[in-house]
C-alpha cells in the first residue's frame, strides 16, 4: 500500500517544471506531426517572447495549478490517498479520476481563456471577440473536437 500526500502538487517549482514539460512535449509533438501548424516566421524577437514566455507558459502555469488544486481536492473527496501496488489496485485508484478528467476542462477553460484573452486584449475589451473565440462557443468546441479526433 503506497500512501499519496499530494504534496509536491502544492510546490511551485514542480508547477513550473510540469508546465514546461508539457509544452515542450506540445511543441516537439506538433511539430513533428504538423509543422505548418506551429509558424513563428514573422514575429519579432520581443512578439515571440511575449507568444511562448507570458500567452503560453504563464498561462498554461495557471491551467497546472488549477489541475493540481482539482487532483487534490478530487482525491480528498473521495479519499482516495491510498494505492495498492498491484495491477488491479493502480487501475482501479487510475480509473477513479476519469469523472474528474472527463468534467475538469469545463472548470480550467473558463479561467485560462478569459485570462488570455484579457492578457491579448487588455481590461476593456470588447466582449463579443471573447464570446466568439475564447467563451463557450460553437467554434471553440469544434476545434477542440477536430483536435482531439
Amino acid at each position: 500500500m503506497l500512501d499519496l500526500s499530494f504534496r509536491l502538487f502544492r510546490r511551485p517549482r514542480f508547477v513550473l517544471g510540469t508546465t514546461a514539460l508539457a509544452l515542450t512535449l506540445y511543441y516537439v509533438l506538433g511539430f513533428a506531426f504538423r509543422p505548418e501548424a506551429l509558424a513563428l516566421d514573422g514575429m519579432t524577437l520581443g512578439e515571440l517572447v511575449w507568444v511562448l514566455a507570458i500567452d503560453q507558459y504563464l498561462v498554461e502555469c495557471l491551467t497546472t495549478t488549477i489541475t493540481f488544486a482539482l487532483v487534490i481536492g478530487y482525491a480528498r473527496l473521495l479519499a482516495l490517498t491510498q494505492v495498492r501496488l498491484n495491477v488491479p489496485g493502480v487501475l482501479r485508484f487510475n480509473v477513479a479520476f476519469v469523472p474528474l478528467v472527463l468534467t475538469a476542462f469545463f472548470v480550467i477553460n473558463p479561467v485560462t481563456q478569459t485570462t488570455r484573452f484579457l492578457l491579448r486584449y487588455g481590461f476593456s475589451p470588447d466582449w463579443s471577440l471573447y464570446w466568439a473565440g475564447y467563451g463557450y462557443s460553437a467554434p471553440l468546441l469544434r476545434s477542440i473536437w477536430s483536435s482531439s479526433a
